[in-house]
């Protein structure tokens, strides 16, 4: 009983990440991580999770350009948390990203001398929880901004599959057209 509904909830997620050319986010992991949010309800449709999907991609790729682009201003090849920390304090639609423990602050960091001994086994295991906290909040918050866009991105998926069903170029302007036939 439990082994086959398993291999078919597997199947489906198989088969929703392959109907998206081009994604390179894991549908799958998509789909664990909003299952794993207490206040939403724990089923949601394939093409829901494709949609969060695409919209996490989307925001990360434009989040990525911007963070790349303050490190090109400042003539270096190496991207640093500063750059992160510099886009989401100043690009405006990433101010969301901006509170504590999302992104380290760095201004300590840029003070401090480069040689400093190690710190403790404890001080560092402790840091290491810190960062994957941290990294936990930033990913929560790219779930709630994807979600954002993922309205945006079904609308684009479902004017693409009506393309496809019409057959090309035409599809476009079915839509309108559909519901006057009759």
């Amino acid at each position: 009983g439990g082994e086959v509904k398993e291999d078919k909830e597997e199947a489906v997620e198989e088969a929703a990440e392959e109907m998206i050319p081009g994604l390179t986010i894991p549908v799958a992991r998509v789909k664990r991580m909003m299952r794993n949010n207490p206040d939403k309800k724990k089923n949601f449709s394939k093409e829901a999770v494709q949609c969060v999907a695409a919209g996490m991609e989307l925001f990360l790729a434009d989040f990525a350009k911007n963070v790349y682009q303050f490190t090109v201003d400042k003539k270096r090849k190496t991207l640093a948390i500063a750059d992160v920390a510099e886009c989401v304090r100043l690009v405006p639609r990433f101010e969301f990203l901006d509170g504590p423990g999302i992104i380290p602050d760095v201004s300590d960091r840029q003070k401090k001398p480069r040689v400093q001994a190690a710190p403790p086994p404890s001080v560092a295991h402790a840091n290491d929880i810190q960062r994957s906290l941290a990294a936990a909040q930033a990913q929560a918050a790219a779930e709630a901004a994807a979600a954002e866009a993922a309205a945006q991105a079904q609308a684009q998926a479902q004017a693409q599959a009506q393309a496809q069903a019409a057959g090309g170029g035409e599809a476009a302007d079915a839509p309108t057209q559909a519901g006057e036939v009759g």
